[in-house]
């Protein structure tokens, strides 16, 4: 009997699976193989525990997860291979995971990359842009060609850092984890991901909740989480397993629409923001805007824009 496959294994086929039917326009089943894919990377447990504890009915019962995914996930734990994995990898013979982590590369252009000009690797890739024949392909062009080059250098030189399509899915799937957690009333994404930056060092989180205890205990157990660096009654920071930093910020109601724009903006946008709310006679800080000592009511963004006069 073959050595059953890791969750990240089986995890890892599963969206390379979803990449190579996206490649091909298939419509609803990447999805599927997306969804399950994101179920396995949330559980606690091994796969092959649950299975060898009950069989294929443990795997029935696993959010996201389906009658075809949990045949395909026996399959991995039987048989230490995913049959359609391996026909995909067989048929389009080039590293999809790998291309398709450069900017600008999804899974339709690196198809195209390999069919026309034959790129298997990251290698190849960045040799095919320096030469200049990305840019002679079909809906391509110089800037597609320099988008390229430019991913290429950010992947080597920035360990730890993520192309935003790569950082904001992982970061979606610990806000989801979180919002499940008893007594949490928002859990929103802050900071440079929130403004949409291209790369991103670290995921922001910004919470509220009535029980921050149990939220912080959550947060530190995530099947994302590798190490817990930091950890105090309003903030813990966390290294993920994917190599990025996180921040998780639990305050009163009061304070979260403050924050948020606070631990979101730039700092000019900040400084226009505290200038603004000083002409109106009161005070802006991550802790709320006051007219004197007295808070204004803000629970959202909106109402913080609104109080100092921007719609």
């Amino acid at each position: 009997m073959s050595r059953p496959l890791t969750n990240k294994q089986i995890a890892d086929r599963f969206e390379e699976i979803a990449l190579y039917l996206r490649a091909q326009n298939i419509a609803f089943k990447p999805q599927a193989f997306e969804v399950a894919a994101e179920g396995i990377r949330a559980l606690s447990d091994e796969l092959s525990v649950l299975y060898n504890r009950c069989g294929k009915k443990c795997l029935d019962e696993i959010p996201g997860i389906g009658k075809s995914m949990a045949e395909k996930i026996e399959e991995a734990l039987t048989h230490g291979r995913i049959q359609e994995h391996d026909a995909m990898k067989k048929r389009f013979p080039f590293d999809m995971r790998g291309m398709t982590q450069i900017q600008d590369v999804g899974p339709k252009t690196a198809l195209a990359l390999y069919t026309h000009l034959g790129v298997k690797t990251l290698v190849q890739l960045e040799r095919a842009a320096k030469q200049g024949h990305i840019a002679g392909l079909p809906r391509m062009g110089i800037s597609t060609q320099q988008s390229i080059l430019r991913g290429i250098q950010f992947l080597k030189g920035n360990k730890g850092r993520q192309i935003i399509h790569r950082a904001l899915p992982y970061a979606r799937q610990i806000v989801n984890a979180l919002k499940q957690t008893p007594g949490v009333k928002q859990v929103d994404i802050a900071g440079s991901l929130r403004r949409r930056k291209e790369t991103i060092g670290d995921i922001d989180l910004i919470a509220t909740t009535d029980k921050p205890k149990e939220l912080a205990q959550a947060f530190a157990t995530l099947p994302q989480v590798a190490n817990v660096l930091e950890r105090g009654q309003k903030r813990m920071a966390v290294r993920f397993k994917n190599g990025m930093d996180g921040d998780l910020l639990m305050l009163p109601p009061s304070e979260y629409a403050s924050a948020l724009v606070h631990f979101t903006g730039s700092r000019e946008h900040n400084i226009l923001l505290r200038s603004l709310a000083k002409k109106k006679g009161m005070k802006l800080s991550e802790h709320g805007l006051f007219q004197g000592k007295t808070p204004q009511a803000i629970r959202t963004e909106r109402d913080l824009y609104a109080a100092l006069g921007l719609k």
